[in-house]
């Protein structure tokens, strides 16, 4: 098996806990159209662009449903409450970001978010210095499960999608990483888990606590 040389995260619900942030956000603008917003239908766009997720919305409420009206309506309540709300980095993250450096580890961050919403919570956390690059979904024309924002952010890392590891929490993250040749593990948020998804990683853990021995394993150290 290939040493791993650079970890790729996954931001909402992997690193930070945004995810029930963005379903409150969400449930409040599509319920101000008439329509009820559940945690089956959060799932089917977690980690997908707002382009994609626009259509999921429409697929699942009818052509007529006002999907601009809702998004629209949907990035400022998210913003506001950013500004407003501490948001919780995820259990493990910064013990791991100490142990991947210390091994000599590249880092990145690949994110389907707006590249201001990024920048304002690794801010938050003090962790803007801490990542070989960033990578955001208006950096490619396709969204999870395309796996085209890993490839671009493995270019940048300077390795080949066999030497990388995925970090995601969501089903389209773990699609994307291996519709690209990447290894990945799986620590779920809210998402409903696909049946056939934990077939496509390589493990499915509880918190970010339990990546690092992972990798120790598989570099022999």
């Amino acid at each position: 098996m290939e040493r791993i040389t650079a970890v790729i995260f996954d931001m909402d619900g992997l690193m930070f806990d945004t995810e029930q942030l963005y379903e409150r956000t969400w449930g409040q603008a599509v319920s101000e159209q008439g329509k009820v917003f559940t945690r089956e239908i959060h799932s089917l766009i977690m980690g997908r662009s707002k382009a994609d997720s626009a259509q999921v919305l429409l697929d699942v409420y009818g052509p007529d449903f006002p999907v601009q009206k809702v998004i629209d309506r949907q990035t400022p309540l998210f913003f506001e409450a950013l500004q407003t709300e501490q948001i919780p980095a995820k259990k493990g993250l910064f013990p791991l970001l100490d142990a991947l450096e210390q091994r000599g580890l590249k880092k990145a961050v690949a994110s389907s978010s707006q590249p201001k919403k990024i920048d304002f919570l690794l801010k938050q956390h003090g962790l803007e210095h801490r990542f070989d690059c960033v990578v955001s979904g208006h950096q490619v024309h396709a969204s999870k499960p395309n796996p085209e924002i890993f490839l671009l952010t493995a270019e940048q890392l300077g390795e080949p999608p066999a030497n990388v590891l995925v970090l995601e929490d969501s089903n389209a993250g773990i699609r994307a990483a291996h519709n690209g040749g990447f290894r990945s593990i799986l620590i779920p948020d809210l998402c409903k888990l696909e049946p056939d998804v934990l077939q496509l990683c390589l493990r499915k853990v509880d918190s970010l606590d339990d990546v690092i021995s992972i990798i120790d394993a598989i570099n022999g150290r």
